[in-house]
């Protein structure tokens, strides 16, 4: 009737488990009406305790597999969406190199910078200003524990490095 009650609640499994542990491990026989008997069900209950183990141990593995498909299947999906956005950032690129205002191109660029960063999992800190307003940071962020300020200029020819 025990079992029974616990196969309805679905709690069952747990309880056959600890049943057939506590039988597998007894060894007072000298106690039981019949020796013969006891040792029998003793020995059936070690054989069951191999076989729930081994059950165990598959349904791990099978587990195990399946998360690392999943994991396969994310980082699958995760680079087919790196290069998808990476494509549309590229032709979006493209396009604003085609004309337009230089200065509104230099906030375009700035604003391309934050999505690609976005898109590759960088924390970005936005445009802001310093200095009382004398200073305006187009971005940074960090990365290996290092911290970079981006500045995003669009400019016709190389800029000369040793300039300010």
């Amino acid at each position: 009737m025990i079992l029974d009650e616990l196969t309805q609640r679905g709690s069952d499994r747990e309880a056959v488990r600890q049943l057939v542990e506590l039988a597998s491990k007894w060894d007072a026989f000298h106690l039981a009406q019949d020796e013969y008997k006891a040792r029998a069900v003793v020995q059936k209950a070690r054989e069951m305790a191999g076989i729930l183990a081994e059950t165990d141990a598959r349904e791990r593995a099978a587990q195990e597999q399946a998360a690392q498909e999943r994991a396969a299947k994310q980082r699958q999906e995760r680079g087919a969406m790196l290069r998808q956005q990476s494509a549309l950032l590229l032709s979006q690129f493209d396009g604003a190199c085609v004309g337009g205002e230089p200065h509104q191109r230099g906030y375009f660029l700035q604003d391309l910078l934050n999505r690609t960063f976005d898109v590759h999992g960088i924390a970005v800190t936005r445009s802001f200003q310093r200095n009382s307003g004398g200073e305006q940071i187009d971005g940074a962020f960090e990365m290996d524990g290092w911290h970079y300020i981006v500045e995003c200029r669009w400019r016709a020819k190389l800029a000369n490095i040793r300039a300010g």
